[in-house]
């Protein structure tokens, strides 16, 4: 997945992704290192949330991959 796919990925899925990564005990660190580092919303925030959300949830990423194929 590249940079744009990954902005177009969070801008469709923000309502899982956000909360997931901002609440999970071992996400909850890394989102705030990406957070105060980057520009709020900015297409860099939004890819970070992405490689976050993808590393510590896979099957939930991989479903919500899945339903935007169909």
């Amino acid at each position: 997945m590249n940079h744009s796919e990954k902005v177009d990925f969070y801008n469709q899925h923000k309502l899982t992704i956000h909360p997931a990564i901002k609440t999970a005990t071992d996400t909850k660190p890394q989102w705030r290192r990406l957070f105060w580092t980057t520009a709020r919303d900015s297409d860099k925030y939004k890819a970070g949330c992405v490689d976050i959300f993808s590393a510590k949830f896979p099957e939930l990423f991989d479903s919500l991959i899945n339903r935007n194929e169909e």
